[in-house]
């Protein structure tokens, strides 16, 4: 039988708590270890979902809530963990199950973890399989659980265009949706397109243009990435298309020596998803031990110590 092995990856995000007042000079609050022990038991006493409950079906699609389980207190300022995010909204049919309804959730494991920084924030980091994943799930569910004295804030960890000068791009992946008109040709992409360019040869010009002309961009408002992806493909003669028509753009880049996909436009809330380099088991899904400990390295070398100044 034949396997798919998807890219496995993790995005990081953090919790701020902010005191509950409608003053401008608004006072940050920081969660203390009582409170990161306080979540601790709630997530590890988490009910069992009733998935056939009308309501908490609704909280599934909605993502107010995701299921939580294996949780585990890594140290005290570190809790490992799976949730599963919900999927549905459309019938598909499955070579083993039939048709399979709209209404109907699917629900996938991902790994989580949790840190408390020393500066009193709770960061979270969460893991996709491809495309798949449920930050704003987690992040609600976890919210849920926390004592909070305040108002908490969700922010989400995004390299900046500096982190990626050394970058050295290959190939460049555009998504698009709607209707684009090819400028070569009279063919229509009526739902959807992919289309990608690459380096052909040493002293082409394409990393320096990509660099200019796409990564320095990357922390700019949406609109202005969208902007800036359509304008390389206008200018290369590849389709005409219009800014909102551009869906996903990755590029390609061999950075301090190693592969690496740099994601132009992030799904989860803008955050930079970091490649955890683990394997398969036999249902698909990446390896338990070894996700956990990639995740735990992520969170170390590139998020604490960006974050904060360690």
């Amino acid at each position: 039988m034949a396997t798919k092995n998807e890219a496995v990856t993790a995005s990081f995000h953090f919790l701020t708590q902010y005191e509950d007042s409608d003053d401008q000079n608004v006072r940050k609050i920081k969660f203390s270890q009582s409170d990161f022990a306080s979540l601790l038991t709630a997530l590890q006493s988490c009910p069992k979902i009733d998935i056939k409950d009308e309501s908490t079906k609704d909280d599934l699609r909605f993502r107010s809530l995701v299921p939580i389980e294996r949780v585990t207190q890594i140290n005290s300022r570190t809790i490992h963990g799976v949730f599963k995010a919900s999927y549905w909204g459309h019938a598909y049919e499955n070579s083993d199950k039939g048709t399979i309804p709209a209404d109907s959730i699917s629900l996938r494991p991902f790994h989580f973890i949790l840190y408390l920084s020393e500066t009193g924030k709770i960061y979270i980091g969460s893991q996709y399989l491809g495309p798949y994943g449920g930050y704003t799930g987690l992040k609600n569910t976890i919210v849920s659980h926390i004592p909070s004295c305040g108002k908490i804030r969700a922010s989400s960890f995004r390299l900046a265009s500096s982190y990626y000068k050394n970058a050295h791009a290959k190939e460049v992946r555009v998504s698009i949706s709607k209707q684009g008109g090819e400028i070569t040709s009279s063919n229509i992409f009526a739902r959807g397109a992919m289309v990608a360019f690459k380096k052909i040869s040493k002293h082409d010009g394409f990393e320096e243009e990509v660099s200019r002309k796409l990564l320095d961009y990357i922390d700019r408002p949406k609109v202005e990435i969208k902007k800036a992806v359509a304008s390389v493909l206008k200018e290369n003669q590849l389709i005409d298309v219009e800014d909102e028509d551009i869906v996903d753009c990755s590029i390609v880049a061999m950075l301090d020596g190693k592969r690496k996909v740099i994601h132009m436009l992030e799904s989860g809330h803008f955050a930079t998803r970091f490649a955890l380099n683990v394997g398969h088991n036999k249902h698909g899904h990446p390896e338990f031990e070894p996700t956990k400990s990639e995740m735990l390295r992520v969170l170390e070398n590139e998020i604490i110590a960006r974050k904060e100044d360690v």
